[in-house]
C-alpha cells in the first residue's frame, strides 16, 4: 500500500495541505461552510486530517475531501491567503489542481478496496477464513480496473503546471499498478503459491450454502404439503 502512496504522494500532499489549512482556524472552517453550502453539498461528516503513517486514515481523509472538492475551489476564490499559504508549504507546494483531483479519485479506487478487504478481515464475531478468496478476487478485478483506466489519467493542458510534472501523471500511475501487481503476483499470483485451505475453505462454504438452501426448500415443501 505505501508503494502506491509514495508514488503518488504529491496530489495526496496536497490535499492533506489543504485540509490542514481550513481546519487551523474557526472563521476559515465557517468560510469553508458557507462555500459548501453554497454549492449545495449535504454530507455530515466533515474535513478530518489524517495520520501519514496509517494508510486507512488517509483512506478516510480523500473520500470525504472529494465530496468537498467544489467547495475548495469556491473557497479558494474567497480568500486570497489560500494560494499564498499553500505556496509556501514544503510538501504540497501548491493547492491541488484538476489533475490531482482526478488521480486522488483514481487512487481512492484502490484504497477503498483494500480498506473494506481489511474490514472484513478484521472480524471476530464471524468466521472470516472462507471470505479471503472473494477478497483476493476483489483485489485482482480492482488492479485490473485500474490497468483500464489509467489511460484516462491525463493533465489538463488548461492548466499552468510544470511540463515534468504533467508528464509524470501516467507513469506514475503506471509504476504504482506495476508494484501493487508484482506484490500480489508473488502471493496469488497463481494457485500454487496459495494456500490450499484457501480454495477448500470456500468450496465447504458453497456446499454447505448448497445443502442449507435443500434442506430449507424441503422444509418449505413439507409445510405446503407439496408432493413431488
Amino acid at each position: 500500500m505505501w508503494d502506491g502512496l509514495n508514488v503518488v504522494g504529491k496530489p495526496v500532499k496536497r490535499v492533506r495541505a489543504i485540509v490542514r489549512f481550513i481546519r487551523q482556524s474557526p472563521s476559515r472552517l465557517q468560510r469553508f461552510h458557507k462555500c459548501a453550502i453554497t454549492e449545495k453539498i449535504e454530507r455530515k461528516a466533515f474535513l478530518s486530517l489524517d495520520v501519514p503513517t496509517r494508510w486507512n486514515s488517509t483512506y478516510k481523509m480523500l473520500s470525504i475531501v472529494l465530496v468537498y472538492e467544489h467547495a475548495f475551489t469556491r473557497y479558494s476564490k474567497r480568500n486570497p491567503y489560500y494560494n499564498v499559504d499553500l505556496a509556501k508549504d514544503d510538501e504540497a507546494h501548491r493547492p491541488p489542481k484538476s489533475n490531482d483531483w482526478k488521480q486522488v479519485k483514481h487512487f481512492l479506487v484502490l484504497l477503498e478496496v483494500f480498506y473494506n478487504v481489511t474490514l472484513h478481515l478484521s472480524g471476530s464475531l464471524y468466521v472470516i477464513f472462507n471470505l479471503l478468496f472473494l477478497e483476493i478476487v476483489a483485489i485482482h478485478t480492482m488492479l485490473k480496473h485500474l490497468e483500464q483506466v489509467i489511460g484516462t489519467i491525463v493533465a489538463n493542458d488548461d492548466e499552468n503546471e510544470g511540463i515534468e510534472e504533467s508528464r509524470s501523471t501516467v507513469p506514475n500511475f503506471k509504476e504504482m499498478v506495476k508494484r501493487m501487481r508484482i506484490k500480489y503476483a508473488k502471493y496469488y499470483g497463481t494457485p500454487e503459491k496459495m494456500n490450499l485451505l484457501v480454495y477448500i475453505a470456500h468450496i465447504l462454504t458453497l456446499v454447505t450454502s448448497w445443502q442449507l438452501l435443500n434442506v430449507l426448500f424441503m422444509i418449505c415443501l413439507v409445510k405446503n404439503r407439496v408432493v413431488l
